[in-house]
């Protein structure tokens, strides 16, 4: 790269010929980088013709050539198209590789007859001879160090424009056509494929530079330097080498292959951990928990362990193949031809070296990422081979006659697959909609109410008919899509920033609570990288962001059932029916309500119109809409229909998914092609942070990281054992070498005719030729098994080190508090589980190659100047700029490494966000904004990555300059000894030191990038650390350790007194002084006003969060009791309870206490028995595989079973918020109460009618107690909460729960079981003021438990301090 990655530094310069120095503004980002941290500010712009559009367009004209003589019968061909873009640069770049290697073969040559002038006693023109020899040298040397670092630049941009190319694709796919596998093959195409480009370009030329240097160097050896038909040995070794490394290549493939799957596996398990962390914790699972994973990361560890044993092998091969060549063709000159002179075996040494690398090395890597390109290539063409999304389907704008009609549809069959007649989606269907009124689609499940709406927008293949709209129309998917960005920019979504219309909006979809209690507000950042939110806040923003775009036509396709009861009936009439009016509102519904409040009902069924009409109409034509949405579909459940008899409808009444059995393939298949859940971004947050002690040490990690890592993988002695390997292995190098140049000097006059003539008794001189070539094989083969002892032992290390800090930090992370799961995203410990470990894992390779480099590079400068002394004042000053260059070397790349990760990753997250919303993005009509998004990202990561590579190169050019001085010095100080002093030199000594430093442009820049790349990479080891060493949940507070008795809790006595709920910098205060009693086997209902008091009152019983004031259980303070006995005692049943690990049958009993038939019997008595039974393997089936196609209510029924098996005395059930299900909320509250007679049982529901029958109802709002009293006294007050909000249901509703409720209170009226009082627990160390972090002062006449008996028996719990 001649040019910079842009025009910033540019702007100026007056003068354009000043526009091309030698990358003078790099020199400014090191020091700026030295200096200070870099900056997004500090990326360049590209050049016009490296921009992301001149690179996918120059492309795609090649590819467009292809499709046309596609299209007359000719074969497509993405590599022809690729070839043809870059053919000119790809022959450019092999010349100059070409060139490279003849400098690289012109180098050895030139040293030869330098060492061959100092064979003889150097004479005046011999010494102008050293001095032309020694020039062209350096000048060789000067032509590698510029001829370098090319290559990169003409892979990426092929990267760039394939990637490019793909995005571009995917916005006109029809969205039916991707299939989760699809989708998959998309994502790792993008993110991962498409990086083999860069990395290709330049060991392929070898594969055709490879041959033609191997011809050149037998000549050279057999002719030039006459070792004959001996240098054909050392040839073929290096030849058998090839064959080596494609075979551990190939198999290295399949065990990463291997590797990746099981870490998917384990990744997913713990994605669903994470997802639901405090269900876990809740339930008492972690160690459940970390088992499973543990399990699943010692199958990924084996096959780990096999590759870490082939790369160690590799290693070992790589660095000692050379030795072997040498040994082996010398030792055969020796016997054939006598003793080597200097020239020939260091001149040997040098070609060898050469040849080694370019065919031993980059042929076969060429061959490798070759085939691995082209299957990339033939992949993105398969998908640039997809059928488009035709628009021909779709007419705009309806004739006068028509005005006043929205939509009209006449005679329309749509397909998902063009030609296929079984996928046909909708059939034959004539329908009109008229302007201005609300029509509600109705039907079971799968018959074509949200294809109809698709092909309303595009979205469903033509097969005839015609659809004609008349307005702008918007879709609003089923399944909410949430872009990175704040709560306002997506609900704006580009549109003009209107505060009044925006506030409106707000409100009338019940947004404008909820989004103030979010930590920055409407600011907030959501989606990928920001605030998790549930389905419900999601259905919300996504309706609110049709509605601000003012659009004509409304297709809400059942967003309501995300929903809780109340929202949804708010949002209905406030936004649907309020704010909508007089626009055209096409709603998928379930809900009998709306459908009688629609101008126009649809019955659909198997794609087709089965009725239409008006509410009256097909009433009147005997339709019963109620009966028949009651049959077909899932409704909000209603008093009147719970627990009329203990046992309810059978759950296998209930339609599932799919219709089982399934085969365990089946669902394997359906769980692997559930989409990708590894695409997250690394993003850094606040309190607790996995980035703290990185950011404090400047993004460096420290020596201590070092020292914890290699003792975590091989002790002290392990440590000790490899450092002693390691310096043994760099001694028998030098000291070989050393050896096969100390012949040429003693063993002159020994010809080879000893070995040819034998005799019974060998003379003297056979007797030290003898033992010069035994100990040369003990040397050689001695660094054959260091070399191999060497990279076991660090293999090891590096794979303990792996193993222990993904154990302990897994191990942490899920002891934590949850205030650390706030504090980091589900992406950033993702991030850190997937992303670092794997970094973690393969870091062994770059690790070893990082010691052996910096070890053979002090060695080289060590043996120079042991050699000639006088060439220490050279060596000494370029160890110490070596050393500060790295300092600077190493700052500045960190902080370019991160930012180009983190310009990529924008790039995959906004592919991966355009796939997850790409039916939004069509019905908004704003897919060019969206493609020049992700032009501008794509610039953005090829700024950052030409900077980084162009910094690299800058920084290297420069090292190797010192590389060049050593050479110089070496050669000229030989000569000047031998001109000036008049003394002589060794040429086998100095031939040692002038390869030696000859193999500095090989060693200076690779030890100074890989140490870089070490460094950046032990901050994933510093993450991982980080996560070992998080402070775990509190047991007890400090001093107040308290061993209840083995039956506690005997009645469940709850108790709250002045409860608050610590405020954190997430937000304000939700729960303020909370008292209440719930009474031994008491039946409560609590009705919350929003989720976020909801939430802290879970996280208060269950001491998940910090909180002032006292819970007692059956009088004894929780605070006091080990977390896993208390959360023991009691049952949470989750509104969105987690089925993930294991088989169901651990999830039901993950300590294996209870028998098969214990467990089979709670299944039959929450009535799943049937459905276990149609499971492959009954309870037995893993969990993961039947949990895509098990419903919410069907999951929480399985935690109930749970309950049931434990019998705990506190059980807490939440009632669900989104698509609550009839039957199963029917099933879950009568076997509750019918089985579990002997438990207080909390219900917070959101629903009148579903506490409308409990002992007591209380009410929180404001994070206060409102009121708590039973329905029927509530009911006396028209102005207590609980009354108005069933008066919103209608007087009919509330006439009927008034009915229902007064029934319980006269006829059912709660009755407190005996309490012996010494039964209760009395502590008398508890101080209320010390279970409080702010010493709240709380009531001490509650510090008698014996008062707890007295609470029991009370009407109500209204109680104060002055009452009592």
């Amino acid at each position: 790269m001649e040019s910079p990655p842009g025009t910033k530094p540019w702007s100026h310069l007056p003068d354009p010929s000043l526009r091309k120095p030698q990358h003078w503004w790099q020199g400014q980002v090191f020091w700026k980088g030295y200096r200070n941290n870099l900056d997004e500010a500090d990326i360049y712009e590209v050049l016009p013709q490296d921009s992301t559009v001149q690179l996918s367009n120059n492309l795609a004209r090649e590819w467009e050539k292809e499709l046309y003589c596609w299209k007359t019968g000719g074969r497509p061909s993405l590599l022809a198209a690729v070839f043809r873009c870059y053919w000119q640069q790809i022959i450019t770049f092999a010349l100059l590789i070409l060139l490279e290697e003849c400098a690289r073969v012109g180098q050895a040559v030139l040293m030869g007859e330098l060492i061959g002038v100092f064979e003889v006693s150097p004479s005046g023109n011999s010494l102008m001879d050293a001095y032309i020899y020694a020039a062209g040298l350096g000048l060789c040397y000067l032509a590698n160090i510029f001829l370098d670092h090319q290559y990169f630049h003409y892979g990426y941009k092929m990267k760039v424009a394939l990637t490019s190319l793909i995005y571009r694709k995917l916005i006109r796919l029809p969205y039916f056509s991707l299939t989760p596998s699809l989708t998959e093959n998309l994502l790792n195409t993008v993110g991962r494929e498409v990086d083999i480009y860069p990395a290709v370009v330049l060991p392929a030329m070898y594969v055709v530079i490879g041959p033609i240097q191997l011809v050149v160097v037998c000549y050279l050896l057999w002719d030039w330097l006459k070792i004959g038909p001996v240098s054909l040995s050392g040839i073929g070794v290096m030849l058998l080498l090839v064959p080596l490394q494609l075979c551990m290549g190939r198999f290295s493939k399949s065990l990463r292959h291997k590797s990746e799957c099981q870490t998917g596996e384990r990744l997913q398990l713990f994605h669903m951990v994470l997802r639901s962390i405090r269900e876990v914790k809740m339930a008492c699972m972690e160690s459940f928990s970390e088992r499973l994973l543990l399990s699943k990361r010692r199958r990924e560890f084996k096959t780990l362990k096999k590759l870490s044993c082939l790369l160690g092998l590799n290693t070992a091969v790589t660095l000692t193949a050379g030795k072997v060549v040498t040994f082996l063709t010398f030792c055969l000159y020796l016997i054939l031809h006598g003793i080597p002179s200097a020239k020939q075996v260091f001149t040997t040494m040098a070609l060898y070296e050469t040849l080694r690398v370019s065919v031993s090395i980059l042929l076969p890597s060429g061959v490798m990422y070759g085939k691995q390109a082209h299957r990339t290539l033939r992949k993105i063409q398969k998908m640039l081979l997809l059928e488009e999304r035709g628009f021909h389907t779709l007419g705009i704008g309806l004739s006068s006659c028509s005005e006043q009609l929205a939509v009209r549809i006449e005679d329309y069959t749509g397909l998902i697959d063009k030609g296929t007649e079984s996928c046909v989606v909708v059939s034959d269907v004539q329908l009109s909609l008229e302007k201005g009124k609300m029509h509600t689609i109705i039907g079971p499940p799968e018959s074509g109410k949200t294809s109809l709406l698709l092909a309303m927008i595009g979205e469903v293949q033509h097969h005839k008919g015609s659809i004609q709209r008349n307005g702008k129309v918007v879709y609003i998917s089923p399944t909410s899509w949430m872009f990175p960005g704040s709560v306002r920019e997506n609900i704006t979504f580009g549109a003009e920033f209107v505060r009044y219309r925006y506030t409106q909006i707000l409100q009338a979809c019940a947004l404008y609570q909820a989004v103030e209690m979010l930590p920055q507000g409407e600011l907030t950042t959501i989606g990928e990288q920001g605030v998790p939110l549930d389905a419900s806040f999601q259905a919300r923003i996504a309706l609110a962001r049709a509605i601000y775009q003012n659009c004509d036509i409304f297709l809400v396709d059942g967003i309501l059932k995300a929903m809780d009861p109340r929202t949804a009936m708010h949002v209905f009439d406030k936004c649907l029916c309020g704010l909508l009016r007089g626009k055209t509102v096409v709603l998928v519904t379930d809900s009998f309500d709306h459908v009688r409040t629609a101008s126009r009902v649809v019955l659909m069924s198997r794609g087709s119109v089965l009725h239409k009409g008006s509410y009256q109409e097909l009433t009147d034509a005997g339709l019963d809409l109620q009966t028949y949405l009651q049959s077909h579909t899932q409704l909000h459940a209603r008093g009147a229909l719970l627990c009329k008899e203990v046992r309810g409808p059978s759950i296998q009444e209930l339609p599932l998914v799919d219709t089982f059995p399934l085969s365990t393939e089946d669902l394997r298949e359906r769980l692997l092609t559930s989409g990708d859940i590894f695409k997250h971004n690394f993003k850094e947050s606040c309190d607790i942070n996995l980035g703290e002690s990185e950011a404090a040490n400047g993004g460096l990690p420290t020596r201590d990281i070092y020292w914890q890592y290699f003792i975590l993988g091989g002790s002290c002695l392990g440590v000790l054992l490899f450092v002693l390997l390691s310096a043994l292995l760099q001694g028998t190098f030098i000291v070989s070498e050393w050896w096969l140049a100390y012949w040429p000097d003693v063993n002159r006059s020994i010809s080879k005719d000893i070995f040819l003539n034998h005799t019974l008794v060998p003379s003297h001189a056979e007797w030290m030729m003898l033992r010069n070539i035994y100990i040369y094989m003990a040397l050689t083969v001695g660094t054959v098994i260091l070399g191999i002892l060497q990279a076991t032992s660090f293999f090891q290390i590096a794979s303990q080190a792996a193993s222990k800090l993904h154990d302990e930090g897994l191990e942490g992370v899920l002891q934590s508090p949850l205030s650390f799961f706030h504090s980091n995203t589900l992406g950033t410990l993702l991030s850190c589980f997937s992303r670092d470990v794997s970094i973690v894992d393969q870091m062994a390779a770059t690790y070893l190659d990082s010691i052996q480099s910096l070890s053979l590079l002090m060695a080289t400068l060590l043996l120079v100047g042991i050699l000639n002394y006088w060439l220490f004042l050279l060596v000494l000053p370029v160890v110490i700029i070596f050393a500060l260059a790295r300092a600077h070397f190493l700052q500045t790349t960190q902080d370019l490494r991160k930012l180009e990760l983190t310009a990529k990753n924008c790039v995959s997250s906004h592919i991966a966000s355009t796939i997850g919303g790409l039916r939004t993005i069509r019905s908004y009509s704003v897919e060019e904004r969206f493609l020049h998004s992700f032009d501008v990202l794509q610039d953005r990561s090829t700024a950052a990555c030409y900077l980084h590579i162009g910094a690299k190169n800058w920084f290297g050019k420069r090292i190797d300059i010192l590389g060049l001085l050593v050479v110089i010095g070496v050669s000229l100080a030989a000569i000047l000894v031998v001109q000036f002093q008049g003394s002589t030199i060794s040429a086998p000594l100095f031939g040692l030191s002038l390869i030696y430093a000859l193999h500095l442009i090989n060693v200076l820049q690779p030890a100074l990038v890989k140490s870089a790349s070490v460094q950046f990479k032990m901050a994933s080891v510093d993450r991982l650390l980080q996560c070992y060493q998080l402070p775990s949940e509190s047991d007890y507070l400090p001093g107040l350790e308290y061993q209840p008795a083995q039956n506690w809790p005997m009645y469940g006595i709850l108790t709250l007194e002045g409860v608050s709920l610590l405020p954190t910098q997430k937000g304000p205060t939700c729960l303020k002084s909370i008292w209440c009693c719930v009474r031994a086997e008491e039946k409560m209902g609590i009705m919350f006003m929003n989720a976020a008091e909801q939430q802290s009152f879970l996280s208060v019983l269950c001491r998940l969060s910090d909180y002032s004031g006292m819970v007692r259980l059956d009088g004894v303070d929780s605070a006091t009791v080990s977390l896993q006995r208390l959360r023991q005692c009691m049952a949470v049943i989750p509104k969105n309870p987690p089925l993930m690990l294991g088989t169901i049958r651990q999830n039901i009993d993950p300590e294996t206490k209870y028998t098969d038939a214990q467990i089979w019997r709670v299944f039959e008595q929450v009535q799943l028995s049937s459905l276990i039974e149609k499971l492959p393997h009954k309870f037995y089936t893993e969990a993961r595989f039947v949990s895509p196609v098990f419903s919410v209510g069907q999951i929480q029924l399985l935690w109930l079973a749970r309950a049931l098996l434990k019998q705990p005395k506190l059980v807490i059930i939440e009632e669900a918020s989104s698509n609550p299900n009839l039957r199963c909320n029917t099933v879950l509250h009568c076997v509750s109460r019918a089985k579990l007679l002997r438990s207080t049982i909390i219900y917070i529901t959101h629903l009148p009618d579903t506490a409308i029958d409990l002992d007591r109802v209380m009410v929180v709002s404001g994070g206060r107690v409102q009121e708590c009293d039973p329905p029927h006294v509530l009911f006396q007050d028209k102005t207590s909460f609980f009354y108005k909000m069933c008066e919103e249901l209608g007087e009919a509703e509330l006439n009927r729960l008034q009915c229902v409720a007064q029934e319980k209170y006269e006829n059912k009226p709660y009755v407190s079981p005996p309490i012996n009082p010494s039964d209760l627990e009395d502590p008398t160390q508890v101080s209320p003021s010390s279970a409080s972090p702010i010493n709240l002062n709380v009531l001490p006449s509650f510090h008698s438990s014996r008062l707890v008996g007295v609470l029991n028996q009370l009407p109500t719990n209204k109680f104060s301090t002055e009452r009592l």
